[in-house]
């Protein structure tokens, strides 16, 4: 009977109290049971009451920078479904587009094989050094010498146009100007040719890398020709200004300013020192910059090379055409000879930034040429 009262008494006896550390692993424990309990999306809201106040505002812009991309993909779809329906109740219409897509295709292919055989055919080193310096001269004779030539011998067809029509170049200083031009052309060549020989490394991996990129699509060409562009007005403004100081004016860039009144391929007419540094260095920042930040295929650089040549011969052509969408080029460069200082620049954006765009006088001499070529001052 003692026994079982013994044995009794110890069951019945209150139990230990749970040590400190103890409890709070059971209630830990108890906590994340509850949270495996509870449904995902309760779970988390409670993630997102306990970030920070930052992680909110990230959070919702992510959510607002996202709604653009999300209606455009959505504006795609609902044109995408209409343009269906309108060809799927036109079958001819929807032959013609198939056709036309078919010959714009056509060019795009050609110039692909074309590049391919010239790839086996030449080094990258040729093509990126050679390549360029031939777009360039092609580009700049194809582009100004017509220009020249009807303005000597149908003066009258392109007359109306010209913005000093009171200035005639001798015809001795014109072909002196030709001929010095095709020699630093033929220079330029020669020089590009030594390069190539001498095997740089440092141009060889540039080379490689420029026509490995992948070739462009028309687009990807006009983006790069706009930043070449933009990069060309900064850098071909600040050199060109230097070269206007007293001490490099008579050394370095008098020769250019022989032509009052500039012709077409007298844009090229200019010592051997600025022909590097006020007209290769400025075109070749911008190729730079997309060649080491956006993998610039060679074919953009021979395209800006062309580009750049016929626009800096028909802003030196000396004539104001109505449909040339740089016209008002021409007219900056043109009056740019004429005054000898004011219009620096490609675009006048540096100049009237910097206050050398000639002010009234230029807005004075640009009303009456306008008045007198088209019949009205702007």
């Amino acid at each position: 009977m003692a026994c079982v009262e013994g044995t009794t008494g110890a069951d019945l006896a209150p139990m230990t109290p749970l040590k400190s550390g103890e409890k709070e692993l059971e209630e830990e424990q108890d906590q994340s049971s509850s949270l495996q309990a509870q449904p995902d999306s309760v779970r988390a809201d409670n993630e997102l009451s306990n970030k920070s106040r930052l992680q909110k505002q990230l959070a919702a812009l992510m959510v607002i920078l996202k709604m653009p991309g999300v209606k455009l993909a959505q504006l795609s779809q609902q044109l995408q479904v209409c343009l269906q329906d309108q060809l799927s109740e036109r079958p001819g219409l929807q032959k013609q587009l198939a056709a036309l897509t078919v010959l714009l295709r056509v060019p795009g292919s050609r110039f692909t094989e074309l590049f391919e055989w010239l790839k086996a055919r030449y080094s990258a080193t040729t093509l990126f050094l050679l390549g360029s310096v031939l777009a360039q001269t092609a580009a700049s004779w194809c582009s100004g010498l017509p220009i020249m030539a009807i303005e000597r011998y149908a003066p009258q067809l392109i007359a109306r146009y010209k913005i000093q029509p009171n200035k005639i170049q001798p015809t001795r200083r014109v072909l002196e100007m030709l001929l010095d031009v095709g020699g630093t052309q033929l220079a330029g060549a020669a020089v590009a040719v030594i390069v190539q020989k001498l095997k740089i490394p440092a141009v060889d991996r540039v080379a490689e890398r420029s026509v490995s990129a992948p070739l462009p699509s028309f687009p990807r060409v006009l983006g790069e020709l706009a930043v070449n562009l933009l990069s060309w007005e900064v850098v071909f403004y600040t050199m060109h200004r230097l070269f206007h100081t007293q001490k490099l004016y008579r050394q370095v860039h008098k020769k250019h300013h022989t032509f009052k009144a500039p012709v077409a391929l007298a844009s090229a007419y200019a010592t051997n020192v600025e022909h590097v540094f006020g007209d290769l260095f400025p075109g070749m920042v911008g190729s730079a910059l997309l060649h080491i930040f956006a993998n610039s295929s060679v074919v953009n650089i021979w395209a800006w090379a062309a580009f750049g040549s016929v626009l800096t011969n028909i802003n030196h052509s000396g004539y104001y055409f109505p449909w040339f969408p740089f016209r008002e080029c021409t007219m900056m460069h043109d009056y740019h000879h004429y005054s000898f200082y004011s219009q620096l620049g490609l675009f006048g954006w540096m100049d009237r930034l910097f206050g050398t765009d000639g002010g009234a006088d230029y807005v004075k001499w640009r009303a009456e040429n306008l008045r007198r070529i088209l019949g009205r001052s702007a």
